[in-house]
């Protein structure tokens, strides 16, 4: 059960809502937590165990490492023993997808993370344990954030949890996000994958320079739509039962520099390899060579995050140059240079290096980035694609005002100029809205 289908919107979600309000306070979190083993039983069968095992471990190894008396060595030792584990389980099956395509339990990465940077900032004195598994459980495995993020960690996990903040102006703002989310999913990200997908077939008959641009723009939108949708179906779900989620990707293409980008696109990742890997090895307060490897591995950890591929791995190390160039070379220029060039410079970079993410292997990726730069037997443009240009202008023109923020950015105008009056728009586009999402998802 998706969190975009018929089902969960209109079934699942309000059977939730209603227990939320129904329950006292203090057995809210216990419900969600009854909520999320169903709906992941109901998603992933028997990796059911998988989260329940990884939860519990941690959860008791926190537990552990608070009592009395208990020497360091024994806390480093249960430390270790988390960390490890959680490695493990998400290299092993990261490693048996690439090899035989199977695919990985829903949301390991975001709760193994979340749990073993949990017992990270108990060990660090950060945050006391938590004493109720039903509270833990709900926060670090709050279903709706197992598609995309947000990671959450420390004092982040302890404001997740739900105790008295449940009420209806949450609901209600939480319900607005939810379907703004499930807007960008449904409508933006499948109509943006389905002109990627023809883009892509199109390259194989004639190579044009025109068509390789548009296939990684194309497939920058459906990859930021889906993945952004998904963290404000989570945050907006997290609204409406009293949870705070950190914003997780917040207009990334707006970015005035490449460590920018990265703050913007999966934040709460970059948040936690700067806190637990980047910090801890020195940052840059080292020598040139220990700093530039930092920010070297800090990269390409940002993208194995999406998977262990070659590619991916080159499209962290491609954008690690310029994070480097950025803090060795032009730190002291970055305030006096105009905030366009900065943004362009950012955009175009940023751009170029989803080309690796849409080649199916690194040689493939080189060749597009050839075609994207006119070498070879690149051609400029030819009929075919200018016609398909020509038939998805108005999606693409609403995928660009999106990608840059533009409808949030009236929204913020209207809401301070005219709050009432927006307040009742807003419910009423966002009703309408729903309508429109429910007629995409209805086979």
């Amino acid at each position: 059960m998706r969190l975009d289908s018929i089902w969960f919107i209109y079934l699942f979600l309000p059977a939730m809502l209603l227990a939320g309000i129904l329950l006292p306070a203090k057995w809210r979190a216990g419900m969600l937590a009854v909520f999320t083993l169903l709906w992941y039983f109901k998603a992933e069968g028997a990796n059911l165990w998988l989260l329940l095992g990884v939860l519990g471990f941690d959860y008791m190894v926190a537990r552990l490492m608070e009592k009395s008396g208990q020497p360091v060595w024994m806390n480093r030792l249960l430390l270790a023993c988390s960390v490890v584990k959680s490695l493990a389980i998400m290299a092993a099956y990261g490693i048996r997808y690439e090899l035989s395509g199977t695919s990985t339990p829903l949301g390991l990465n975001v709760f193994c993370l979340t749990s073993m940077a949990y017992v990270l900032d108990c060990y660090y004195g950060f945050v006391p344990p938590q004493y109720r598994l039903g509270e833990f459980v709900a926060a670090a495995g709050f279903f709706p954030k197992l598609y995309a993020g947000p990671v959450l960690y420390g004092g982040q996990l302890l404001l997740a949890v739900p105790e008295n903040r449940m009420h209806l102006a949450g609901i209600g703002e939480g319900s607005i996000l939810f379907v703004q989310g499930l807007a960008k999913r449904v409508i933006l990200g499948r109509v943006t994958l389905r002109l990627y997908q023809s883009l892509a077939e199109l390259i194989k008959v004639e190579k044009t320079v025109l068509t390789a641009w548009l296939i990684v723009i194309v497939l920058a939108m459906e990859i930021y739509f889906n993945l952004s949708g998904y963290c404000d179906m989570a945050r907006g779900l997290g609204k409406m039962f009293g949870m705070e989620l950190p914003v997780n990707f917040f207009r990334p293409f707006t970015a005035t520099s490449i460590n920018d980008f990265f703050a913007r696109f999966n934040g709460s990742f970059n948040k936690f390899i700067r806190r637990y890997v980047y910090i801890n090895l020195g940052g840059t307060k080292g020598s040139l060579l220990s700093g530039c490897s930092n920010i070297l591995l800090g990269c390409i950890l940002m993208g194995l995050w999406f998977g262990l591929s070659l590619n991916l791995v080159a499209w962290g190390a491609f954008l690690a140059f310029f994070v480097m160039i950025e803090r060795y070379c032009l730190e002291k220029r970055r305030d006096t240079s105009p905030v366009f060039l900065r943004w362009l410079y950012t955009f175009f970079v940023t751009l170029v290096s989803f080309a690796f993410v849409a080649g199916s292997s690194l040689s493939d990726s080189l060749g597009l980035l050839r075609l994207m730069f006119g070498m070879g037997q690149a051609v400029g443009w030819n009929k075919d694609v200018l016609y398909l240009l020509y038939s998805n202008y108005l999606l693409l023109m609403v995928s660009v005002a999106c990608l840059f923020g533009l409808p949030g950015m009236v929204s913020g105008y209207l809401q301070r100029h005219l709050p009432r009056t927006w307040g009742a728009v807003r419910a009423v586009a966002n009703g309408a809205l729903l309508l429109v999402v429910t007629a995409f998802i209805i086979p």
